[in-house]
């Protein structure tokens, strides 16, 4: 009688076992290293599951980082377009005020104009990308 609930009581647990590993290699679908593990190929197999998705980790940051200086460098090209109309703009109203013929009204809307491009510089200077500054304080100065 012992040897029937003995029988019973090791079977219970070898199905309960079988099922608990069935369990967790299904919900482990998706992390290549706990399926190595749980599919019974050994260390090896782990090993190269891991190298893999660490490879693989490795080349999503890699791309991630790329795709972030590209996209710092497109924002700084285009604060540099700006900044080339700014100062084409600045040019030509030094230009306009060397006429003499000039009269003072006509010389203070320049000056206006001028100061409003001057800050605008300032401006576009301080302009930050992700709080990283999109230009380097010294070489906006000079």
């Amino acid at each position: 009688m012992f040897s029937g609930i003995n029988y019973l009581s090791n079977d219970i647990q070898q199905r309960s076992y079988n099922a608990d590993h069935s369990i967790k290699k299904i919900s482990s679908t998706g992390n290549a290293i706990k399926q190595a593990a749980y599919s019974g190929g050994g260390g090896g197999t782990v090993s190269f599951a891991a190298r893999l998705n660490n490879s693989a980790i490795s080349k999503r940051n890699s791309i991630n980082a790329f795709q972030n200086t590209i996209t710092f460098l497109q924002a700084q090209a285009d604060g540099l377009r700006q900044a080339e109309k700014i100062y084409q703009r600045m040019q030509t109203l030094a230009q306009k005020a060397l006429d003499p013929m000039l009269g003072i009204s006509d010389r203070e809307l320049i000056t206006d104009e001028f100061n409003d491009l001057l800050n605008q510089s300032a401006e576009l200077r301080g302009s930050k990308f992700n709080n990283t500054a999109l230009f380097d304080d010294l070489a906006a100065s000079t």
